[in-house]
């Protein structure tokens, strides 16, 4: 979440002077001092990431292979297959939470994410830091600047919550 943040360019409320001093949506279980609070808060206000049934964030989750493309997937913006058949090279595609099998497909089906192997996906494994610093690179080579600094998201998005 925070590369992702860091890499859109989002900006944190605490750092320009709003006038109308809208309040940060926050979660229950991030403390404003807490190493990646900001990186989360701007991801949340961003509509890439929500809480949880109890308001949370559960920072101290590893974070999977299936939800780092949900995320991906929003902060991009990319489009949403309407059928997930990318995901039928794979064995154990079935595995994956099906909310998120949309961004999964839509990752795979543009080259931005591959399988751990040629045949599994592994969508409850935890995405590796290269990964992570992979995904953004495939879809933009030329980095945040090329995507005008800051993107928006459209209205109703949120995270797959943790499960």
């Amino acid at each position: 979440v925070a590369q992702i943040s860091d890499y859109m360019g989002w900006y944190h409320q605490s750092g320009y002077n709003d006038y109308w001093k809208v309040p940060v949506r926050t979660f229950a279980d991030v403390k404003a001092t807490d190493l990646y609070a900001k990186e989360i808060e701007n991801a949340y206000e961003e509509n890439v990431i929500g809480p949880d049934a109890s308001g949370n964030f559960n920072p101290q989750y590893i974070m999977t292979r299936e939800d780092a493309a949900v995320i991906f997937a929003k902060a991009f913006f990319l489009p949403i297959p309407t059928d997930n058949s990318a995901l039928n090279k794979f064995s154990d595609a079935s595995a994956i939470y099906d909310p998120a099998k949309p961004s999964v497909a839509a990752l795979v089906a543009a080259g931005y994410m591959s399988g751990r192997t040629a045949t599994t996906f592994a969508p409850t494994s935890a995405i590796t830091a290269a990964e992570a610093k992979r995904l953004p690179r495939r879809a933009d080579g030329r980095g945040a600047a090329s995507l005008g600094g800051r993107a928006t998201t459209p209205p109703g998005s949120s995270r797959t919550s943790a499960r």
